[in-house]
């Protein structure tokens, strides 16, 4: 397993500081995000999920899958890659990042699926980790994080995942950097969060901190 001490060599103030310098333009996306989710209008959720994804150059260079109404290729499309991954993502409702120490062997194979799932994003090729844990940073509410792109993998100072199972190792190395820099400040992540993002899940939080300013 690899060994991450990002956010452990960290202060509380420049946690505080990294989250405030994170890009303002992904914040309002994800605030999207969320309140598009919160209406659960499933048409309008998968439109909303690809224009993110494309916003953030999840998949590039190759194109990323569209909506069934957008009818731009072949199946699958993006609503049949949501609806491959939902019973997925329910077994997996009470992981996080903070939980990957104790993580279920049943739990372990839906993340995996996870990861298959999203390998099919794009039209051409197949997804690196970059696109595939943007998605699931998304379709997990920010519970799931970070997303694992140059920026993040830059600052952890870890090479791009290229298996499901080096991206569960990553993650359970990034939970006990968390759990390390908890401990050591008496405070969780999330509670360092500016008023107006919140509420924000820890996996997203992490992302905040480590990714794009």
């Amino acid at each position: 397993m690899p060994i991450v001490a990002f956010l452990s060599r960290m202060t509380v103030d420049e946690v505080r500081r990294a989250i405030c310098n994170f890009s303002r333009e992904y914040s309002v996306d994800w605030r999207r995000w969320q309140q598009c989710s919160a209406l659960a209008l499933n048409g309008s959720r998968v439109e909303t999920f690809g224009s993110i994804l494309r916003k953030w150059q999840a998949t590039r260079p190759n194109p990323m899958r569209r909506s069934k109404r957008e009818n731009a290729h072949s199946s699958p499309f993006l609503d049949d890659l949501i609806e491959q991954a939902a019973p997925f993502i329910k077994q997996i409702d009470g992981v996080s990042l903070r939980t990957f120490e104790n993580l279920q062997q049943s739990q372990a194979d839906a993340m995996s699926s996870l990861w298959n799932t999203f390998s099919d994003l794009t039209s051409r090729g197949r997804a690196s980790c970059v696109g595939i844990t943007k998605a699931i940073m998304l379709l997990t509410d920010g519970r799931i994080g970070p997303a694992f792109d140059s920026n993040v993998r830059l600052n952890l100072g870890i090479f791009a995942p290229a298996s499901a199972t080096s991206w569960l190792e990553a993650l359970k190395a990034i939970g006990s950097d968390v759990k390390t820099f908890e401990e050591r400040n008496g405070c969780q992540i999330e509670t360092l969060v500016p008023e107006e993002w919140v509420p924000l899940n820890v996996g997203r939080v992490y992302d905040m901190i480590a990714g794009p300013r």
